[in-house]
């Protein structure tokens, strides 16, 4: 989202908090995976730091790397990862391996739309990383999985920046719709942040009248 030097800068200032990033960002440049930028992830890490969540679902959680430096950020937290493709689970085993309780991570393998829906767990913070088209889908299924006060973040939420390009915003109308649901909701206080490829980021009020207040 940044111009590329703004991004290096602010990656030289707030680094990653991990023994082993370079393997994470290497296994993903190998398969040519996408994941989520280096300044979206320290934020969260600080977020985290910030809002301690003891239970985490992250929707579309890949090989595991954003999970595993929450888990690093987080000290007793469980986080359950949901991703289609199985075999990520070992791929999020082989780099953890040593630097987590691998307990405190629990792989589902299946389609994040259905695994939330059929859910009788609530959580404290929610990601989502889904496929774009399912983001509009799933909104309403994660409000009610969010525990009062508890958050709910999505990456990619500014597509590039090219949600105000006419030509192209019909082909991102999920993003969108999105954005606009998390802005209009009342259950929700929203903001998008402008890191990485665009980070929103939605507390559930505890009461209708309910505004941040996380001091």
């Amino acid at each position: 989202m940044f111009h590329p030097a703004l991004s290096d800068y602010l990656n030289s200032l707030f680094p990653v908090d991990s023994p082993n990033f370079s393997s994470w960002m290497e296994l993903a440049r190998q398969e040519n995976y996408p994941v989520m930028d280096q300044d979206a992830l320290s934020f969260l890490q600080a977020f985290a730091g910030i809002t301690r969540p003891a239970t985490i679902l992250e929707l579309g959680c890949g090989f595991g790397m954003v999970s595993f430096h929450l888990l690093l950020a987080t000290p007793g937290s469980i986080i359950t990862g949901v991703d289609y493709r199985a075999d990520n689970h070992q791929r999020f085993l082989q780099l953890s391996n040593g630097f987590t309780d691998p307990n405190r991570f629990r792989f589902v393998a299946g389609h994040a739309v259905g695994f939330i829906r059929d859910s009788t767990d609530t959580y404290d913070w929610i990601l989502v990383d889904i496929d774009k088209r399912f983001y509009p889908e799933i909104l309403e299924d994660c409000i009610l999985h969010l525990k009062p006060g508890g958050f709910l973040i999505a990456d990619n939420v500014l597509w590039k920046g090219w949600m105000w390009e006419p030509e192209t915003s019909k082909n991102i109308s999920p993003i969108l719709e999105w954005n606009q649901k998390i802005s209009s909701d009342p259950r929700l206080e929203s903001r998008i942040i402008p890191i990485g490829d665009g980070l929103s980021v939605s507390r559930k009020k505890s009461l209708p009248e309910d505004r941040f207040n996380l001091l």
